[in-house]
């Protein structure tokens, strides 16, 4: 490799360099460079390159986490729609559970988990970290699964159907949302590693 035997300016940044240096001291360029090297190793090409590769990425991870909403939300609304509906059939009785529910701790704790279930549905909406607040909607499942199915008449069971599926599909949306995120931004993290 041919050697530089006089002090030299680098082509990419402009700085001083000593005679025999094969590479800029400030850039890392090389003495010898071809004209792409000499663009490759421009300080602003290199902001430029990471600024595009960082927009890049930030890209990737808003478009993956928007197209997981857009597949949670249905779930979402499905799981609030059947929630609202348990508590008006058959006649209003949901709604009473949830005024007096705790008047029946002694028979299950099913019936005391609508608040839960009603702040998972509230602090749930497709926004932020998907799993932050996941625990309350398993805590009032949980607590639903308590209620003693077996004693309940046929036409009771049915009403109560739409109550204990809220919180599934709750779940199972969230899960699928999370799933989403984390692929998405995986996916936006190698892209915006090196080439």
């Amino acid at each position: 490799m041919q050697t530089i035997t006089y002090a030299w300016e680098c082509l990419a940044c402009a700085s001083d360099n000593a005679a025999g240096a094969t590479a800029c001291a400030q850039c890392g360029c090389p003495a010898l460079a071809t004209a792409s090297e000499i663009q490759r190793f421009r300080p602003g090409h290199a902001q430029a390159v990471e600024a595009h590769r960082r927009h890049l990425a930030e890209a990737r991870v808003a478009a993956g986490a928007a197209l997981a909403a857009s597949r949670y939300r249905y779930l979402y609304w499905a799981s609030v729609a059947s929630y609202l509906w348990s508590l008006v059939v058959p006649d209003f009785s949901g709604l009473f559970m949830l005024a007096f529910g705790w008047m029946f701790l002694q028979q299950s704790l099913a019936w005391v988990a609508n608040p839960l279930l009603i702040l998972a549905f509230v602090a749930g909406r497709p926004r932020g970290d998907p799993g932050a607040w996941r625990w309350v909607a398993y805590t009032a499942f949980a607590m639903m699964c308590t209620l003693p199915l077996w004693k309940l008449k046929v036409a009771e069971l049915r009403a109560m159907l739409p109550w204990l599926a809220s919180p599934v599909l709750l779940i199972v949306g969230t899960e699928l949302y999370r799933r989403a995120y984390r692929k998405a931004l995986a996916q936006a993290q190698q892209c915006a590693g090196p080439d």
